[in-house]
């Protein structure tokens, strides 16, 4: 009931008090990447921005990064080598820890199969300028699949990371949602937390107060692929929850996984769906730290193609991004603030793109009051592009 009627408080103080609606002034800055460059990630780290991607040459893949703080730093590598696993999808990431350090993870190939790979993760204490020997993140060994993971800071120092994992796909032809702990040099603590989710949708973790929220694209027997969520809280795993019964059945994945931001107990989702062969991106909030959420809100324009990430703002708005289809231009990449009402903006068109696969996956930060946005160019060749949004 308490629940209850907090959710009914901040609605009623966003309706009478006013929504804060916001207008945003997008502005293309510098990218540090160079040419035949992809899958860029931004994370914030107060007003600092860290973005890492992936520059290609004729016989290797190099993984750097940049910090923006009025500018781009020099770019430094954080790997190289020919052993690199590069998926438009399934894209590396990095972490500004609150001790100054820097976490990232990769994927790298493992034996001749084509989709076998291993996450691999380095840490660095000297702003990327040098990088610890790469630690593999799970047990499994097997020729198979380990990718789409996210990293979350832990509260007592290192970093979590939350992966989908093949190990046991043989014998149960699913992959499974697995987690484990970065302390003191090694991980420890794997545990699957879902043993049957879809196969090569994005994951994506929050801190909530005493615990972490995470948010991935599920997979039931009869094949119907939602989004559910599990919370680490009182020092363990909750059963996996539905955030809302999209019933969308669909024999393969569609590689579009969901995006979680949060502040405290305030917790808001976004993610796409193609139920009933109706596209559609929706978001929803929690104030308990993610134990309930509100009834969905719809986000899109009329015919999105998904691809979402999702900001929290100070006064608990959300700027939702996704991809929206046009009739004769492709694709563009939008944005819209969404208040906890349910009321929303109008959408904002950051940039022209197209759907294709080599378009990538956009990423939002915020940085203070700013918001960055990253993605990919389909240019010849392709490369990285940064847009600043301002109040």
């Amino acid at each position: 009931m308490q629940q209850f009627v907090n959710f009914v408080m901040t609605a009623f103080l966003f309706l009478f008090l006013g929504c804060g609606h916001q207008s945003w002034k997008v502005e293309e800055i510098a990218s540090p990447a160079k040419g035949h460059s992809g899958m860029a990630f931004v994370r914030a780290a107060g007003d600092d921005v860290w973005m890492s991607w992936i520059e290609q040459t004729a016989d290797q893949a190099v993984l750097k990064c940049a910090a923006w703080r009025g500018a781009w730093s020099e770019p430094r590598t954080i790997v190289s080598n020919t052993n690199l696993f590069v998926n438009w999808a399934d894209f590396p990431s990095i972490l500004p820890l609150s001790n100054g350090g820097l976490a990232a993870h990769w994927l790298q190939k493992r034996g001749d199969d084509k989709y076998a790979y291993d996450v691999m993760t380095s840490i660095s204490g000297d702003h990327g300028l040098t990088w610890s020997k790469p630690i593999r993140s799970h047990k499994d060994e097997s020729q198979s699949e380990h990718g789409f993971a996210s990293l979350a800071e832990l509260q007592d120092d290192g970093f979590e990371i939350t992966w989908l994992d093949a190990g046991n796909y043989k014998q149960t032809e699913a992959m499974s949602l697995v987690h484990a702990a970065f302390r003191n040099g090694s991980f420890e603590g794997e545990t699957s937390i879902d043993p049957r989710v879809c196969d090569c949708c994005q994951t994506d973790t929050a801190r909530i107060p005493g615990g972490l929220f995470v948010v991935y694209r599920d997979r039931t027997e009869d094949e119907i692929r939602d989004i559910s969520y599990v919370r680490f809280v009182h020092g363990k795993w909750t059963p996996p929850k539905t955030i809302r019964a999209d019933r969308w059945k669909i024999d393969g994945c569609p590689v579009n996984g969901p995006s979680v931001s949060a502040d405290g107990d305030r917790v808001a989702v976004a993610w796409y769906t193609g139920a009933n062969d109706q596209p559609r991106v929706y978001a929803a909030f929690s104030n308990d730290g993610g134990d309930s959420f509100s009834a969905p809100i719809r986000i899109d324009s009329g015919n999105p193609s998904g691809r979402v990430d999702i900001e929290m703002l100070e006064d608990g708005t959300v700027v939702v991004s996704w991809m929206e289809n046009q009739k004769d231009k492709g694709s563009d990449i939008r944005i819209r603030n969404v208040f906890p009402n349910g009321s929303s903006d109008p959408p904002i068109i950051v940039a022209d793109t197209t759907n294709a696969r080599s378009s990538g996956v956009p990423r939002i930060t915020r940085a203070g009051k700013n918001l960055f946005v990253v993605w990919t160019f389909t240019s010849d060749p392709p490369r990285i592009r940064v847009a600043k949004i301002s109040p």
